[in-house]
């Protein structure tokens, strides 16, 4: 993760969320009784359950973000060339 903080190829609050998803994961993979309350809570039988419960809830952000900032830069990238279009339109 830090390698890839150093080479730019995502933000520090990424860091903070990808360090975060990843701690977690692996408390509760060591520690499985720390949920016992949320499994009890919820009725999930297993805490494998509950982390592919996470793990899609995650999943579904990432591809919710992935696709606003598709459609941020496809507008952009319409907006730029549409300016382009009119400037070489006009004598």
């Amino acid at each position: 993760l830090t390698f890839a903080y150093k080479k730019r190829w995502f933000y520090f609050q990424e860091l903070i969320f990808w360090v975060f998803v990843w701690t977690s994961f692996m408390l509760v993979i060591l520690f499985p009784d720390t949920v016992k309350f949320i499994l009890q809570t919820f009725q999930i039988n297993r805490t494998m359950d509950l982390l592919m419960i996470f793990a899609f809830m995650i999943l579904w952000f990432i591809t919710f973000k992935n696709y606003t900032d598709n459609r941020q830069l496809r507008k952009k990238l319409y907006d730029l060339v549409r300016k382009e279009a009119i400037a070489k339109a006009k004598p």
